[in-house]
């Protein structure tokens, strides 16, 4: 194909119905209308905060009090909710002392808003052309949808993402007449920092950008090498910097699950008309061959990715929602194409009207989604009011516990409830958790909806007691389980001496007799009585070597004693913690 030729196919014979100066002008009137119907329809939403916001929202008030991304001071690090930008916005609002509450929906309908915009200027921006009038009226559609408005008024980090991957889009098909492979896979790679299973969505627009490449007649192996080199080089950057800074990456979501299959099929029942109207649009975007120049088969391969993305995570509806402004897109997409058709072969009549029909056709089924979708009930679940546990807490009082150990099954119920405690989330039998729990504890407090009868070790420690919750097994006011030497002599103790106590402990072999001694000291001494934090970060460091070399002997029940010892007493680190817990994984899987 020469250059001429492909200038001719990528460049869009401009309607005659109006002049572009006119067409623009209505265009600005119907988007400005889309962003008004859509925050009037935001403003009618009930108030509240997405359940799935409510462990991001804790962690990000610790980063703001300088605890690092923790459930509880006391705990260790988290690794760290999917959407990191939403988590620095409410990191910064938290610090700046404004009610989350209040602004994150305010944001999160900022976003949409920009959203909207963009989804009706897609056209303009790729094709460098003014905007048109059929071009908004996607956008005029999803400003209506419920589901869009219900997101945005709860606080949903959806709408950072969805304004990304709209950004994404538009970017990605400017590019792709210029082959810029670098700066857009590098844009791509970006969105990581939303979600890590977007690396799913840079891997799907590969064999689009090789079919648009090949269309406009250029050679497509160097520039989609070169736009997955960069992209993938940001994903390592963003996968690295999560696992220094967290410990671990937030897998859940990323690989083949079944776990969302049926909320992930509800959601398409309900908005099953958006999809229809856009492989109506998609249609006759492919006849006319611009659907692959300028990226429209990214378009659709990043709405069936979200598809199959959905039904791997436990909260579809959030992913889901993002790639809404594609649909909205690839209609749009399809009613600029059916119109330039009927109006560029006004001589044929069989073709100009089966365009017109078909651009009718798109209008009527626009018209019904948005019907089906803005007349849909609320279902994305808000948080409810603060836990409040009186008989549990009182029970803690009575204990006079500085930092309990507390195994909970529900991370933002557990922030609420215990702040000063540390958090170990238990949702079901894990053999790993209760070795820990056993190790480094035994755990003060269970919750009583876990399941423990097959973790017979963990089971021995507790019983049942106040709050319907299980309580470790009390003893006198000097035998507890967890002191070595009883609970009084420990209060009698001088934090030189407790630092000595451990030394002598590690280094006569009784690592698990260390760890004890520790947990009795953080249950029942005040923080101005245990040891200051310089002298317990140096302890930690001999002891982390004095692990890895335990490790490299091959004791690691005694390494990962003497790791687990050394992250408590530092802090507990994020690389140090996950290298005990892959310690921990690697000696229960050993036959």
């Amino acid at each position: 194909m020469t250059a001429q030729a492909t200038l001719s196919t990528s460049s869009t014979p401009a309607p005659r119905a109006a002049s572009p100066r006119t067409e623009a002008l209505v265009a600005s009137v119907l988007i400005g209308l889309a962003v008004g119907l859509f925050i009037l329809r935001w403003h009618q939403q009930p108030p509240g905060i997405a359940v799935e916001q409510g462990e991001s929202i804790e962690l990000a008030k610790n980063i703001a009090a300088g605890n690092g991304p923790r459930l509880t001071a006391a705990s260790t690090i988290s690794a760290g909710p999917p959407n990191l930008v939403w988590l620095g916005v409410q990191t910064l609002l938290a610090w700046g002392g404004l009610s989350l509450e209040v602004w994150l929906p305010r944001i999160a309908a900022l976003l949409t808003a920009l959203g909207l915009v963009l989804v009706a200027l897609r056209g303009a921006w790729v094709w460098h052309r003014p905007p048109r009038i059929e071009e908004p009226l996607p956008a005029l559609g999803l400003a209506l949808v419920t589901a869009t408005a219900e997101a945005a008024a709860l606080g949903s980090g959806a709408a950072s993402f969805a304004l990304f991957l709209a950004l994404a889009a538009i970017v990605l098909g400017r590019g792709l007449g210029k082959g810029d492979g670098g700066r857009i896979g590098t844009l791509i790679g970006a969105m990581t920092l939303f979600r890590p299973s977007a690396l799913w969505f840079l891997l799907a627009a590969a064999p689009a950008w090789a079919i648009a490449a090949r269309l406009e007649g250029r050679k497509p192996l160097p520039e989609v090498a070169r736009f997955l080199t960069f992209g993938l080089l940001v994903v390592a950057l963003v996968f690295g910097s999560r696992f220094i800074f967290f410990g671990a990456l937030p897998l859940e979501g990323f690989f083949p699950s079944d776990v969302g299959v049926e909320r992930t099929l509800e959601f398409l029942g309900r908005q099953s008309r958006w999809f229809w109207a856009a492989l109506t649009a998609l249609l006759f975007a492919a006849v006319w061959r611009r659907f692959h120049l300028r990226g429209g088969g990214t378009l659709l391969a990043w709405v069936l990715a979200a598809v199959v993305l959905s039904c791997w995570t436990e909260f579809p509806r959030s992913l889901f929602l993002a790639c809404a402004p594609l649909l909205a897109m690839l209609i749009a997409e399809g009613l600029a194409a059916a119109r330039e058709r009927a109006m560029s072969e006004p001589d044929d009549r069989v073709l100009s009207r089966l365009s017109w029909m078909g651009l009718l056709l798109t209008v009527m089924l626009l018209v019904l989604a948005t019907k089906g979708s803005y007349e849909l009930g609320l279902i994305m679940p808000a948080m409810g009011p603060r836990q409040e546990a009186p008989e549990v807490m009182d029970e803690l009082k009575r204990r006079g516990l500085q930092q309990p150990l507390v195994a909970w099954t529900d991370p933002v119920e557990a922030a609420q409830l215990f702040p000063g405690a540390r958090v170990v989330i238990l949702k079901g039998p894990n053999r790993a958790i209760e070795d820990l729990l056993v190790s480094e504890g035994p755990p003060d407090l269970v919750d009583g909806r876990v399941v423990i009868e097959t973790m017979p070790q963990l089971s021995a420690t507790v019983t049942s007691g106040p709050g319907g919750a299980r309580w470790l097994v009390e003893q006198s006011a000097d035998d507890d389980p967890r002191c070595p030497d009883g609970r009084l002599a420990l209060l009698s103790d001088t934090p030189d001496h407790l630092i000595a106590s451990l030394e002598k402990d590690v280094a006569d072999g009784l690592s698990q007799k260390a760890l004890a001694r520790w947990r009795c000291a953080l249950s029942a001494l005040t923080v101005d009585h245990l040891p200051t934090f310089e002298a317990r970060r140096t302890l930690s460091a001999a002891l982390t070597e004095k692990s890895k070399t335990l490790e490299s002997q091959g004791s690691i029940e005694q390494a990962i004693r003497v790791g687990a010892l050394a992250s408590s007493l530092a802090g507990e680190p994020a690389l140090a913690r996950a290298r005990i817990e892959r310690l921990r994984a690697k000696w229960l899987e050993a036959p």
